[in-house]
């Protein structure tokens, strides 16, 4: 057995056999309250139901938008109760995409009434945070009608369109019409929506007096020496909305976890999340194509019924008459199962199945998987096909790949400790970003092979790297993706590589 795929089998073994103890860390970005809180709620859903997590720690380690050294080390436990789930002497940390999948999941894929049942089971609001809760409801929503908005400004608008503030008047008016004794409890970092809803609808506008921006600068970035503060505002308005009678939101996760503290209450979203679709650039054709594996397993294994190639991926708005299939760019069309009910590939299932199909999937169900349904399209084969032919390529392939993340001269002893043991009969092939390192395997090295391809787009240059590099006997290079998917299209390869993923780490 080859000395990676045993490697593989003693990983998978020892998380069936011997269940770990994990600890949930702070994620290095800098996410918002319920970016985090979606985290914690995806990492619960784990360790509810995975066999193989026999304990739960959060532990956030003095990092964190929230962090202020005056309330202790854990910003989660300024707000809630400790989480410490049958938790042993070590614990073992996730890796940042498991943070990355957990966030995205909970955010898109979890229920409400899923994310009701962890919260209700797991979650305890501290009572400091509770009686501020009980004292606001017991003043404004007593016998009131309350509807929730929620108004997410300042930079939101990388994650949705913004919402122009009379288009919330509009729908505000018809609840007045209606119930001319209604009251709105605002929640929003935009002082400015507030000041304007408030002179729109007076005597009807109830809110907090919690941080907002009168700019288009967020409150949370950066840093602010309010840390503490700015958490319990955002906390208190996500669990004043879920007492409301309905939600009228824009996309924002603090309302969305709102939804989950009551999973009852009547929505409705007045924009839609960039996610829901797919953006051309937003994802490397490996995150994709790991994308692409992750759904075709799912449809072997039975759980989905089909799996279509064909229709547009990419852009999925009613409203645009622009139609692409990133897909057949790179490969053949792929038509399996009962395409009619296969549904389609969103921004937010590239998020979740593409990182954990990347680390998780054993390379040689990767490559049944490639074999019985991945083509190459033509016309990048025929670029692969003619490198290979016009430079004589040996049989023997030692395969270099360099992106300037590592000390090179890693990368070359290993690669002369591998020329020691190859036949004479042999080719270097040389994948580089860097000139200078090139410069230098060209000049120190012979039979070295740099392929120069005629493909314009960067996607089906990496593509092409990739294939080509599979073609290898050894391959010595940086962690990366394109590594990964080279030994996945041929898993019996050597290789050797040097350095972290960044989404490896903890």
């Amino acid at each position: 057995m080859h000395k990676g795929n045993l490697l593989w089998l003693l990983v998978f073994l020892q998380n069936s056999i011997f269940p770990t103890t994990y600890r949930l860390t702070h994620p290095p970005y800098e996410a918002g309250f319920f970016n985090i809180f979606n985290t914690i709620l995806g990492t619960l859903d784990f360790y509810d139901r995975d066999p193989t997590c026999n304990g739960l720690i959060i532990d956030f380690e003095n990092k964190g938008l929230y962090y202020d050294p005056n309330y202790g080390s854990n910003w989660f436990e300024y707000y809630f109760e400790p989480i410490s789930c049958d938790i042993t002497s070590t614990a073992k940390k996730f890796p940042l995409y498991r943070k990355i999948t957990f966030s995205v999941s909970s955010q898109f894929i979890m229920s409400r009434k899923r994310g009701y049942e962890l919260i209700q089971k797991y979650i305890r609001i501290k009572p400091t945070i509770q009686m501020k809760l009980n004292a606001f409801t017991e003043t404004y929503f007593k016998d009131n009608h309350v509807i929730g908005i929620h108004y997410r400004g300042t930079d939101k608008k990388v994650d949705g369109p913004l919402i122009p503030y009379e288009e919330v008047c509009d729908v505000l008016a018809l609840e007045v019409h209606v119930n001319s004794n209604v009251l709105f409890f605002v929640a929003t970092d935009d002082e400015n929506f507030l000041m304007f809803i408030q002179e729109k609808f007076p005597g009807h506008i109830i809110s907090t007096s919690a941080f907002r921006s009168n700019s288009s600068k967020p409150i949370h970035y950066p840093r602010s020496k309010n840390a503490y503060q700015l958490g319990q505002d955002a906390l208190l308005d996500c669990l004043l909305l879920a007492q409301c009678s309905k939600l009228y939101r824009t996309t924002s996760n603090l309302s969305s976890c709102s939804l989950k503290f009551n999973p009852s209450m009547p929505v409705i979203d007045l924009t839609k999340n960039y996610k829901e679709e797919i953006h051309p650039d937003r994802h490397t054709i490996f995150m994709k194509l790991h994308t692409v594996l992750y759904l075709l397993d799912q449809y072997e294994k039975g759980i989905i019924t089909g799996f279509e190639s064909t229709v547009s991926t990419e852009y999925n708005n009613p409203l645009s008459e622009k139609k692409s299939n990133w897909w057949q760019r790179y490969f053949k069309e792929i038509s399996t199962g009962n395409p009619d009910t296969s549904f389609k590939i969103t921004d937010y299932m590239i998020d979740v199945f593409g990182p954990n199909n990347l680390f998780e999937m054993n390379p040689l169900r990767a490559n049944e998987l490639i074999t019985k349904y991945i083509k190459l399209e033509p016309a990048l084969g025929q670029q692969i096909d003619i490198f290979m032919t016009q430079n004589r390529i040996k049989p023997y392939i030692i395969s270099l790949y360099y992106d300037g993340t590592q000390n090179s001269f890693d990368l070359l002893n290993q690669l002369d400790k591998e020329l020691q043991e190859a036949p004479a009969n042999y080719t270097i092939i040389l994948v580089s970003t860097c000139s200078n390192f090139s410069k230098e395997v060209l000049k120190r090295y012979k039979n070295v092979i740099k392929p120069e391809l005629s493909i314009i787009k960067n996607n089906e240059l990496k593509l092409a790297h990739a294939m080509i590099l599979s073609k290898s006997t050894v391959i010595i290079g940086c962690a990366s993706e394109l590594l990964k998917v080279a030994c996945q299209f041929n898993p019996r390869v050597k290789l050797y590589t040097f350095g972290t993923l960044w989404m490896e780490k903890d």
